[in-house]
């Protein structure tokens, strides 16, 4: 029998270790923030400014951190960790810079992670820091072999620039108070330096020279080792000052005032240089000094560059890629801006951004003798090489500074562009070409790279022929023997301008003139016989392109008749000024003996004057519709020309408001405006709604007018504007009006009128179809109706299971919602919506079902089962339109409780026992069966067993029974 016990009781312990285990396996927790969906790879870059992000929503999303706003419905993903401080980089596109106080780097790749995944996005990236490609260098030249090397002083010649030409200068500022700068500082002349005031309306005030964008977090770079120098970090401002020397230094370089006595000259002396501060000065733990710009900035900086027509943006820094950097470029390349920076100084094939992008010419770095620089970096995705080597340029303070590196390379490239950009509208792939093919091939470590030859590539582009223009006399004119001809031409480097005429057989005339520069014009006066003429300019530039106009016609006649032409004012002139000129004429250019008459409307003789001239002066003296002509005498002979008409008026229209009254209210949407207008000579009126043009009248009549328009709910403004024929305008004084909701419709008796009551203790279920139990704090319902202000802005917000479990509070206006799901597992999303709001209840939908709500109360929801509540909603607050809503998980069971006739005992509350909380868990739902199976394998084993004891067991106790009973029987009790 012992072999057998120890049987039973190996397989009950084997039963019990299967259901142990599975218990043990579906009950133990997996570990809480696993990522799944999008990760981020590594940096090319690594470093970066700790707790920041940089994001891009996608387009026809507005972003606000994890709240974003599409088709003016707000969604909030309160999942997401919501950021600090949100900075907007660009007005054009939806770029951000996030800041949250995490500094940790693996919490900030999980930031990303979860920002990634949002359907809303289109990139998240770290915010990294670039460098600026400096090389020290001590000893001070006197002299500028870098201008010799690109032939720039041969360009001079040609252009030395223009002011139109503006070089953006991305970089640590610049001293725009430097003697050989101040004069080529970008101007901005919409904006005033000495206000804070954005007059220009570009949301950057008083950038009247550029603007300030470094705002970095001193305390970020603290920790990471680095020491703060005198310098301006955090302060965003119209002040693009330099601290660090390095944008003065390459401003110079591109654009330093030359014939001024000082100091030296720019590749593009004329050109103006447009400062924009990205970069800052700090320094390493060792304490050697470096210049660095976060992306964010350098993101705003180019953007601001391009909104405000820079004509090349030169960059002397670099670091990884990064897609906001990319998108800022881009976006520049597209308002045509070109894009020029500084290859690196890694002396290596490696690749630096923003330098290896498509849209930007990357220029690498030669040494004195005009080679390969050793630190300069090369490969195929460089074409054009500058000097880079000992550049002596200007620095802080009135100084001048010897400096190495492709930093020097860049804004020389862009100075050479400024002069082609300033003789030709070349795009930027043009200028690419016209510079590798006119320049000196090198070899960059088996890289063909062209060192650029700013002549050369000036001289390339000449190759059409001259515009020629021809001025007077006007083609097909008839004219007297003494003639000025005019004519002009415009090419880039100009040489010479013929005039040539014939009669009807021959060559008659010709006579040539130098000329030079890019635009001349030439007079030739001679007196010509009687009879018809042909006659043209040819003009002839330095490379022997010649062009010519079309041939004009000239017709010499002594006359016999005289045409008077009265010319300005036009007929029938309206004007508000006092001061007048009037202009006649006559067909052959006669001046002599001409004669100004002008009337009032009663025909009275106002004013005549008599000069050898074709202009009259006049002044008004008081308002009237006036008639005026010009009389010509030749050869005692009278000629006049017809009559013209000129109003002056002075007077404003006068505008009354009839309909609707001042403070009105209505409920149709349509809202017709009457006003009466005095005004004769009228022109245009204007609806103006809210301060905004809503609607125009061209043709006003004197008297009443009106307009009609639409309106949905809310308060207006509204006026009428209207100008006449002179241009006095006229407003009328402002009322308001207010559209309602249209109730006409609505009776006493009808519900929508107000609020429904709440239901008190009910309770059903309904198979997870929404059904719901309510409990009220109180059974009065209001019969006032309700007073919520109906908007088209609907938030969305999206809450994980873990803010449900724990319960969730939100206010929320009408047509609000929440989403959720019950399982992070399960992707069923389910949705809370806040239907009405009235004065002392909420209405809400949850699954088409409706709950109304009054302050306190609770309702409970299954919305997954028949078995039990998994939903609570409770109203806790009303104010100023918006209902505060609590939502929780719950997991309690419905009682259905029979009619027995007996007392009923108070609701046993089981759903805290441990048991019933494993049976209604997800785990026990998950592995239901392997606990089934096991529990039934268990039985089964035990049930065999212990068939066969019992047996055996009854068996012995009935037979100790039966002697026990004998014993008695023999041995009876004393």
């Amino acid at each position: 029998m012992k072999p057998k016990k120890e049987m039973l009781i190996l397989y009950i312990c084997i039963s019990m270790f299967l259901i142990g285990s599975s218990i043990f396996l579906i009950t133990k927790e997996i570990p809480k923030g696993a990522i799944t969906g999008l990760t981020i790879t590594e940096p090319t870059l690594n470093e970066q400014v700790p707790g920041e992000i940089i994001i891009k929503y996608k387009e026809g999303v507005k972003g606000n951190g994890n709240e974003v706003t599409i088709d003016n419905n707000i969604f909030v993903y309160e999942y997401i960790e919501k950021p600090n401080e949100i900075e907007k980089i660009t007005n054009e596109k939806e770029i951000y810079n996030l800041k949250f106080n995490n500094e940790d780097t693996e919490d900030l790749e999980e930031i990303i992670n979860k920002y990634s995944n949002l359907k809303e996005v289109e990139y998240v990236e770290p915010n990294y820091i670039l460098r600026s490609f400096i090389l020290p260098n001590d000893p001070m030249h006197s002299s500028q072999p870098n201008l010799q090397s690109i032939n720039a002083e041969e360009a001079w010649n040609l252009t030395t620039g223009n002011k139109e030409i503006i070089i953006a200068i991305i970089d640590t500022g610049v001293d725009y108070n430097h003697e050989d700068l101040s004069s080529n500082i970008w101007n901005n002349t919409n904006e005033d330096c000495n206000t804070d005031t954005d007059l220009d309306n570009n949301t950057y005030p008083g950038d009247c020279r550029g603007y300030d964008f470094v705002d970095i977090n001193t305390t970020n770079y603290l920790n990471l080792g680095y020491v703060l120098v005198d310098e301006d970090y955090n302060i965003t401002d119209n002040d693009p000052s330099d601290k660090d020397g390095h944008g003065t230094h390459v401003s110079g370089i591109a654009s330093a005032t030359s014939d001024n006595g000082l100091g030296i000259s720019g590749v593009c002396p004329d050109c103006s240089i447009m400062p924009v501060r990205s970069g800052f000065k700090i320094k390493t733990a060792s304490g050697n000094a470096i210049g660095s710009l976060e992306v964010d900035d350098a993101v705003s900086s180019v953007f601001y560059a391009a909104d405000n027509n820079a004509t090349i943006i030169s960059m002397s820094f670099g670091g990884g890629h990064s897609q906001a950097f990319k998108d800022a470029i881009d976006y520049a390349h597209s308002k045509g801006s070109i894009l020029v920076a500084a290859a690196g100084n890694s002396g290596a094939n490696s690749k630096q951004y923003p330098c290896a992008y498509d849209n930007v010419i990357c220029a690498s770095a030669t040494d004195l003798n005009n080679n390969p620089a050793s630190y300069s970096n090369y490969g195929d995705w460089i074409k054009l090489a500058t000097p880079g080597s000992s550049i002596q340029s200007t620095h802080l303070n009135n100084s001048y500074k010897s400096l190495t590196g492709t930093s020097m390379s860049a804004p020389a490239l862009a100075g050479s562009i400024g002069l082609i950009k300033s003789l030709f509208d070349k795009t930027q792939s043009e200028i690419e070409s016209t510079l590798i093919n006119s320049g000196k091939e090198l070899d960059f470590s088996g890289t063909s790279i062209s060192l650029i030859d700013s002549y050369a590539a000036l001289l390339s582009l000449d190759n059409t022929n001259p515009l020629v223009n021809l001025i007077s006399p006007a083609n097909s004119s008839i004219g007297l023997i003494n003639q000025t001809f005019s004519c002009n031409t415009t090419d880039w480097q100009l040489d010479s301008l013929t005039l040539k005429i014939w009669n009807t057989t021959n060559l008659y005339y010709e006579e040539s003139r130098n000329i030079s520069g890019t635009h001349n014009q030439a007079e030739f006066n001679l007196s010509l016989s009687q009879g018809t003429y042909n006659w043209n300019c040819i003009s002839k530039d330095l490379k022997n392109n010649t062009g010519m106009d079309s041939n004009y016609s000239l017709t010499v006649n002594v006359p016999t008749n005289i045409t008077v032409i009265s010319i300005a004012p036009l007929n029938n002139h309206n004007q508000n000024a006092s001061e007048i000129s009037f202009e006649c004429s006559t067909h052959n250019q006669l001046t002599n003996n001409l004669t100004l008459n002008l009337w009032n409307s009663s025909n009275n003789l106002v004013y005549t004057e008599n000069k050898n001239d074709t202009l009259f002066n006049y002044n008004f003296e008081y308002e009237d519709n006036y008639k005026w002509n010009c009389l010509a005498n030749y050869k005692n002979n009278e000629y006049k020309s017809a009559n013209f008409s000129v109003t002056y008026d002075k007077t404003n229209p006068s505008i009354e408001l009839l309909s609707p009254e001042d403070l009105s209210n209505h409920t149709l949407n349509s809202i017709e405006f009457n006003y009466d207008l005095s005004e004769e000579n009228k022109e245009v009126c204007n609806l103006i709604i809210n301060n905004n043009l809503n609607q125009t009248e061209n043709s006003p009549v004197n008297g009443k007018n009106k307009f009609t328009q639409e309106f949905s709910e809310g308060n207006y403004t509204w006026t009428v504007h209207c100008t006449d024929l002179a241009g006095n305008t006229g407003a009328s004084l402002e009322r308001s009006f207010e559209i309602l909701a249209d109730n006409s419709n609505n009776s006493n008796n009808d519900p929508s009128n107000n609020p429904p009551s709440s239901s008190s203790g009910s309770s059903s279920s309904g198979g997870g179809s929404g059904s719901s139990s309510s409990s009220s704090s109180s059974s009065s319902s209001s019969s006032s109706s309700s007073n919520s202000i109906k908007t088209n802005s609907k938030k969305t917000y999206f809450i994980s299971r873990e803010q449900l479990s724990n319960g969730y509070l939100k206010e929320l206006k009408e047509k609000d919602e929440i989403k959720f799901t019950f399982s992070d597992s399960n992707n069923f999303e389910h949705s809370l919506t806040m239907n009405e709001i009235g004065d002392n209840y909420a209405d809400l939908m949850v699954k088409e079902e409706s709950a109304i709500l009054e302050i306190g109360d609770v309702s409970k929801l299954n919305l997954t089962n028949d078995k039990a509540y998994d939903l609570q909603l409770e109203l806790t607050n009303l104010k100023e339109n918006l209902a505060e809503i609590k939502i929780q998980m719950v997991n309690e069971p419905i009682i259905n409780r029979g009619i027995t006739g007996l007392a009923v005992d108070e609701e046993t509350n089981i759903e805290d026992s441990r048991i019933f909380k494993f049976l209604k868990s997800e785990t026990y739902q998950k592995y239901s069966t392997f606990i089934v199976l096991a529990i039934i394998a268990t039985l089964i084993i035990t049930l065999y067993f212990e068939r066969k004891y019992l047996i055996e067991f009854m068996k012995k106790t009935h037979l100790l029974e039966y002697k026990e009973k004998f014993n008695k029987h023999i041995r009876p009790r004393k």
